[in-house]
C-alpha cells in the first residue's frame, strides 16, 4: 500500500517529516515494513531512500529501523554505519526498540555528506540512523507504504500515518493536505483485502480488511 505525496509547488523541499504509529502488535512473525520514503533530486533524480519501523521476528522482540535505499540503477546505496545495534551485519536495517501504540516522528533531511534519516521516540529521543551517501540538493516523489510480507488471511495489523510535512530550503513548513493512493496488484503479489482510509487526524493503512477505497484515488486530510 503506497500514499503518495501531493508536494508543494514552486518550492525546493529539503526535508520530509511524518509521525507513524502501529496499532497493535503484529501476530506473524514475518517481515513487516512500514517506511516514509523519498527520492533524492538535483539535476537529475539520484535515487531514492526508504526511512520506517520493521517488525521481524530476526530482531530482539521483534523491533527493527532501517534506513536504506537505491541509487537510480537499483544499486544499493552505501552509508555511513548504522547508529544502532546491527547483529544481522546488514548495514541498513538495525535493532530499534518501538512499541505498538505508541507514535514516532519519522524525518529525512540532508547531512554534510549525504542524507540523514532519523526517528524520534518518546522513551529515548531522536536517533540519526546513518547518512546515505547521494547527490541531490531537493527531495521529490515523498510517500509512505506498508510493505508487509505475511499471508493474507495474517490477523490484521494497522499503520496509521499523520503530521506529515514537507520543509522548503527557507525553512517553511507545508502541511500535506492529501495523498494519492495504490496498491499492488494480487498478480504482483498484493492481496485484495488491504485498504487505505483517510480522516481529520491522518492516513491509516490496514490489513486482512475489506477494501472500501479502491485506487487510484486522492484523499484529503482536510
Amino acid at each position: 500500500m503506497h500514499a503518495w505525496w501531493a508536494l508543494p509547488q514552486g518550492v525546493r523541499v529539503v526535508a520530509a517529516e511524518a509521525d507513524l504509529r502501529i496499532a497493535s502488535a503484529p501476530s506473524s512473525g514475518h517481515l513487516m515494513f512500514w517506511a516514509m520514503q523519498a527520492g533524492f533530486a538535483g539535476v537529475r533524480e539520484y535515487g531514492a531512500g526508504h526511512l520506517g519501523l520493521q517488525w521481524w521476528n530476526r530482531y530482539p522482540n521483534n523491533t527493527a529501523a532501517n534506513w536504506g535505499g537505491y541509487d537510480e540503477r537499483g544499486v544499493v546505496l552505501k552509508g555511513t554505519k548504522l547508529a544502532i545495534p546491527d547483529p544481522l551485519n546488514d548495514g541498513n536495517t538495525g535493532a530499534f526498540t518501538w512499541l505498538p501504540g505508541t507514535t514516532y516522528r519519522l524525518r529525512i533531511d540532508k547531512g554534510d555528506k549525504g542524507w540523514r534519516g532519523s526517528i524520534h521516540s518518546p522513551e529515548a529521543g531522536t536517533t540519526v540512523l546513518r547518512l546515505l551517501h547521494a547527490d541531490g540538493d531537493r527531495l521529490s516523489h515523498v510517500v509512505v507504504w506498508s510493505e508487509l510480507f505475511c499471508r493474507c488471511d495474517a490477523s490484521s495489523v494497522s499503520a496509521v500515518w499523520s503530521n506529515m510535512v514537507a520543509i522548503d530550503s527557507d525553512g517553511a513548513t507545508h502541511a500535506i493536505d492529501r495523498v494519492n493512493i495504490s496498491y499492488q496488484s494480487y498478480a504482483d503479489g498484493g492481496c485484495t483485502n488491504t485498504n487505505q482510509s483517510c480522516d481529520e487526524f491522518g492516513l491509516a493503512q490496514a490489513s486482512n480488511t475489506e477494501r472500501l477505497q479502491q485506487a487510484p484515488a486522492t484523499l484529503r486530510f482536510r
